[in-house]
């Protein structure tokens, strides 16, 4: 369960406090996860734990990214982006997961994204586009 999810309130990056505490509860959230996810040994759960893990990566990243911490964000969402393109290769090996893996291709599209704004945030304009673009495969 996420705690708070920042991206869903305009003016919480206003507030320092709010976005720590919001931010501290997320990061909790990812520590559980990541135990979660490492302990796992049948593919196809590790599989689904990785997508959520990496959701939370991501919404991680763009509240560091809204609060002006680009060069976080960046990191957050190349984790993110590993762990998608992991489940994308297990669930393209399984017809029965088709719905699963549109899902999880519309997931990292968004991750490109965020990465591509990122990438142009901190003057890497070729980073940037390579992955807007792969956003759009």
């Amino acid at each position: 369960n996420r705690y708070i999810n920042l991206g869903k309130f305009e003016t919480m990056g206003l507030d320092v406090g709010r976005a720590a505490t919001g931010l501290a509860y997320l990061q909790e959230t990812l520590d559980v996860q990541q135990k979660e996810y490492e302990a796992e040994t049948l593919p196809f759960r590790k599989s689904a734990i990785g997508v959520s893990l990496a959701k939370s990566l991501h919404e991680v990243g763009r509240q560091n990214h809204q609060l002006g911490d680009a060069e976080t964000a960046i990191g957050q969402y190349q984790n993110a982006l590993q762990l998608l393109s992991e489940a994308i290769d297990f669930r393209e090996k399984d017809a029965k997961l088709t719905k699963a893996l549109i899902h999880t291709r519309f997931v990292k599209s968004e991750v490109c994204s965020s990465l591509g704004v990122a990438y142009f945030d901190v003057g890497q304009p070729d980073d940037a586009l390579a992955h807007h673009q792969e956003a759009l495969q």
